[in-house]
C-alpha cells in the first residue's frame, strides 16, 4: 500500500502529475493511478487503499471542489488526522475544510526545490516520517478505556435528564454549526439497545462539526430510539446535516416539507432538497424529486369523456407508445434508472413516456440527469465520467 494516497478531479490528471512525480523523487510511494486489477471493483481498490494510506494529500482545484468523491476522500483523511490540503487554483475548499491551511502550489513548476513544495513535504514527513519509515505499530487498549465506558454511560443518562428538560425551541436555536473541519464520525453502538449512549455519542460529534452524526442523532429524535421522540429537534439535525453537505439528511428534511411533519408544509423546499441530494449524486435524492414532479403534473380532475380543462384526451394508442432510450456511459460505468437496480452499460431500454432521472457512475451514483421521453421516440443520452 501507498504512503500517499492522492485525491484529486480525474479532470485534473495532467496537472497533478508533476506533483506525484515529485514526491516520488522524495522517496514515498504514492497512489494516484486508479486503473482496476482484475477481479476487484473501483470502489473496492478505493476504499482498500485509501484506508491503509498513512497521508491523505488532497489537491484543490476548480474542477475538483465540486467532485463528491474527492470531499469524501478529504473527510477520511481529516477524520483519521492525516489529511494535508493542496492548491493548484485559487478556490475556496468546500465546507468544513476552510480551516485546514494547504500548500499553495497555484503557480509551481515542478521543481522539487522550491520553497512551497519543500514546505509540503516538510508536512508529509510529519504524518508519514521521513521516507523508507515503516510506519508505528498499532497501540493495544488499555484498561483506562474500558473505564471511561463506564463513565460514558453515566454521562449518557445525565444527557437524557437535560435534553427532556430543555425545550425544542431553545434546542433548535442553539443547534448552530460549529467552526472548523468536519471530524470523524462517532462509532456506531455496540449494541442494537444501546441507543442512549449512542445519543451523547452522536451529540458529542455533531457539536464538533459532523455532519454524519447530526444526521444520525435527527434519526434517533425522529423515531423515538434511546430519547423522547421530537421531530422539531430531527428536522433541526436533518438541517444542520444537509448544510454540512449529508445528502441523506437532505432527503429526510424534504420528506419532512413534503408531508408537513413538524414543519410548514412546503413542496418547493422539499424539491429543493431533493434535487439537492441529486445533484450531490444520491439516487435516492432524484428518485424523490422525480415522483415529486410527478405528483405535482397529475390532473386533479377529469370529466366522464376523460378530458381535462375542456381539452380532447390524447388518442390511448399514441399516449402508451414506447419510447427506446439508449445509454453510453466511457470510459465505463453503471446506469441506474430511477434509482433502481444497476445495470452495467451501454443499456437500450423501452420506456413509457414521461420523465426520468438516470444516474450513472462507477459502483455508485456519480452524475445523474433527469430526461423526458415522447411517444415512439428514440434517442441517446451519453455520460463522460473521464472527466
Amino acid at each position: 500500500m501507498a504512503d500517499i494516497f492522492l485525491s484529486y478531479a480525474d479532470r485534473d490528471r495532467k496537472t497533478i502529475r508533476p506533483l506525484v512525480r515529485a514526491f516520488e523523487q522524495e522517496g514515498w510511494s504514492v497512489f494516484w493511478d486508479r486503473e482496476i486489477p482484475l477481479g476487484k471493483t473501483w470502489r473496492q481498490v478505493l476504499d482498500e487503499e485509501l484506508l491503509a494510506a498513512r497521508c491523505v494529500v488532497v489537491v484543490w482545484t476548480e474542477t475538483s471542489v465540486g467532485r463528491r468523491w474527492v470531499i469524501e476522500e478529504a473527510e477520511e483523511g481529516q477524520g483519521r488526522g492525516i489529511l494535508i490540503p493542496v492548491f493548484m487554483d485559487r478556490v475556496d475548499p468546500p465546507r468544513g475544510f476552510r480551516e485546514v491551511q494547504g500548500a499553495q502550489l497555484l503557480d509551481w513548476k515542478g521543481k522539487s526545490e522550491d520553497k512551497e513544495f519543500q514546505r509540503l513535504c516538510g508536512a508529509c514527513r510529519e504524518v508519514i516520517g521521513e521516507p523508507g519509515q515503516p510506519p508505528p505499530e498499532p497501540l493495544e487498549s488499555t484498561k483506562p478505556e474500558r473505564r471511561s465506558i463506564s463513565r460514558f454511560k453515566w454521562m449518557a443518562a445525565a444527557l437524557a435528564l437535560a435534553l427532556a428538560a430543555s425545550g425544542s425551541w431553545l434546542w433548535y436555536q442553539t443547534a448552530k454549526p460549529q467552526a472548523g473541519g468536519e471530524p470523524p464520525p462517532a462509532k456506531e453502538p455496540v449494541a442494537p439497545a444501546d441507543f442512549l449512549i449512542a445519543a451523547l455519542q452522536y451529540k458529542e460529534a455533531c457539536d464538533r462539526g459532523s455532519a454524519t452524526d447530526c444526521n444520525r442523532l435527527g434519526d434517533l429524535y425522529s423515531s423515538g430510539r434511546g430519547v423522547g421522540k421530537d421531530l422539531l429537534r430531527a428536522a433541526a439535525l436533518y438541517q444542520r446535516a444537509c448544510d454540512g453537505n449529508f445528502a441523506t439528511a437532505c432527503v429526510s428534511l424534504g420528506l419532512f416539507y413534503q408531508e408537513g411533519r413538524a414543519v410548514a408544509k412546503d413542496e418547493e423546499r422539499a424539491a429543493r432538497l431533493y434535487q439537492q441530494a441529486c445533484d450531490d449524486g444520491l439516487a435516492a435524492g432524484c428518485e424523490r424529486a422525480e415522483r415529486l414532479r410527478n405528483l405535482q403534473r397529475e390532473p386533479a380532475t377529469t370529466d366522464s369523456q376523460g378530458a381535462t380543462d375542456g381539452t380532447k384526451p390524447a388518442s390511448e394508442s399514441q399516449a402508451t407508445k414506447q419510447a427506446r432510450l439508449k445509454i453510453t456511459v466511457s470510459p465505463w460505468g453503471d446506469v441506474w434508472i430511477n434509482g433502481k437496480q444497476p445495470q452495467r452499460a451501454p443499456q437500450e431500454v423501452s420506456l413509457k413516456p414521461g420523465r426520468y432521472t438516470i444516474s450513472v457512475g462507477q459502483g455508485t451514483p456519480a452524475t445523474s440527469r433527469v430526461v423526458r421521453v415522447k411517444p415512439g421516440e428514440q434517442r441517446t443520452e451519453h455520460f463522460d465520467l473521464s472527466e
